[in-house]
């Protein structure tokens, strides 16, 4: 797929999540209208500014890095690629950072793994002023990831409750940038 805003948050996605207004408060999708409008309007700044969209996980999260004992060191690994496709690989950083926002000690996180990143590949400095809101948008997309999954096996963890919780991990996100 190509992960672009249409995939996150519409009912194009590959996730096939249906109405997604339907199954959300007034509140919740006012808020995930305004993630969805702001990551469009961010990804489009991307791609006048240059910045292709290129191969990428899009699921690189905590959960899916295999750590391993290499000599001196350690070896960091990846797993669970059903989501590869195309994207924007400043958006491919959001989950991780996503999942260390949890952590009391979220700054100095964030700051050693993108100075790993830059290690391999360059990142502008400039463009971390989109990570709050490119977190806050893998949280949204992952409410039409579980909409998904209701609605085409009627499994999965229990909808309203996923929602209850990205939601308030989309605010959480959102209040990083301030």
């Amino acid at each position: 797929p190509r992960w672009d805003a249409d995939a996150l948050f519409t009912a194009a996605s590959p996730f096939r999540p249906g109405r997604l207004d339907e199954i959300m408060s007034s509140d919740d999708w006012s808020l995930f209208q305004h993630v969805a409008e702001r990551t469009r309007a961010v990804f489009d700044a991307l791609e006048r500014d240059g910045a292709p969209q290129e191969i990428i996980h899009a699921d690189f999260i905590l959960l899916n890095c295999h750590l391993s004992r290499r000599g001196r060191g350690w070896h960091v690994g990846v797993i669970d690629f059903d989501d590869l496709g195309w994207g924007h690989f400043l958006y491919d950083l959001c989950p991780l950072l996503g999942n260390l926002a949890d952590f009391p000690r979220y700054t100095a996180l964030s700051r050693a793994f993108l100075a790993g990143y830059r290690s391999v590949r360059p990142l502008p400095r400039a463009l971390e002023r989109h990570l709050p809101l490119l977190m806050a948008a893998r949280h949204a997309a992952s409410c039409a990831w579980v909409a998904g999954i209701e609605r085409t096996s009627g499994t999965g963890p229990p909808v309203a409750e996923h929602i209850a919780m990205r939601m308030d991990r989309i605010r959480h996100c959102l209040a990083l940038a301030s």
